[in-house]
């Protein structure tokens, strides 16, 4: 990637790249590619499903998902924001008590049925919805994102 960029800048002749992860999404072009994409996510909102949104870097995953986060209400919804994953599942679920104030547990089964009944029980006792969202988690290895997105994962609590 850092190979990539040189060229770039070579090329076009920049003195530094224009675009950036971290540029403010207020400044962002409003594609109607990156609207639908905003739109489809405030649908997802509303029926309140699960939502995985993948692709190649550079196409604006994160600053799409930086300007819905704006656009929330926050009366209605309280977001959880996780930024630059690059841990193992144990640590994944660890951060993810550190944000939702639950106190950090040993093992993977406890950590995670304390995070599910917070997650069940928290709109009725905050009378607004948790939004949590994951992002930039490239750098997990395949193992990681199967052990924490997967329904029939290890993570999983056991019938």
């Amino acid at each position: 990637m850092k190979e990539q960029r040189i060229h770039l800048k070579s090329y076009f002749g920049f003195s530094k790249i224009p675009f950036t992860k971290y540029m403010w999404s207020k400044k962002m072009f409003d594609a109607s590619a990156q609207r639908e994409l905003i739109d489809g996510f405030h649908l997802w909102l509303e029926t309140r499903g699960i939502a995985l949104l993948c692709g190649p870097p550079g196409v604006g995953k994160s600053i799409s998902l930086r300007r819905f986060k704006e656009e929330l209400d926050d009366r209605r919804y309280d977001l959880f924001y996780l930024f630059n994953l690059r841990t193992t599942p144990t640590g994944f679920l660890r951060s993810l008590c550190r944000i939702l104030g639950l106190p950090i547990l040993y093992h993977q089964a406890d950590l995670f049925d304390s995070i599910s009944s917070s997650l069940a029980q928290y709109e009725e006792r905050n009378a607004k919805h948790p939004i949590l969202i994951f992002d930039d988690g490239d750098a997990l290895s395949e193992g990681s994102k199967r052990g924490m997105f997967m329904p029939n994962s290890s993570l999983s609590k056991p019938s």
